[in-house]
């Protein structure tokens, strides 16, 4: 019902990520296999990793590269995040505003 569209899959016992499950992958596997299912059978296992120290440059070309819609963030191999790339209306310079248009007469021969 929230925001959240990804969610990581850490097995607490030894503090490690094993996969991703979507939203979309979560509600696949319900309907597929019902109540019975597992999450283990729904979520993503391949996915890329960046580390808390890189630099976002090379953290936001593998997530475009990447088939997996999130980058899970680690730190000293614990997951500290996850990056997304959620699409955005393009930056204008500040103070930047448009013009608004004016209607254009008709031309008449």
């Amino acid at each position: 019902m929230g925001a959240q569209r990804d969610f990581p899959v850490v097995l607490e016992s030894r503090d490690q990520m094993v996969g991703i499950l979507s939203r979309d992958q979560l509600l696949v596997g319900f309907s597929e296999r019902g109540p019975s299912g597992v999450v283990r059978d729904a979520m993503t296992t391949e996915f890329e990793t960046a580390d808390a120290r890189e630099m976002l440059t090379g953290a936001f070309f593998r997530l475009q590269s990447s088939t997996c819609p999130v980058l899970p963030v680690m730190q000293d191999g614990r997951l500290v995040g996850l990056l997304r790339c959620v699409p955005t209306p393009p930056l204008r310079p500040r103070g930047y505003s448009r013009a608004p248009r004016r209607p254009v007469s008709p031309v008449s021969c």
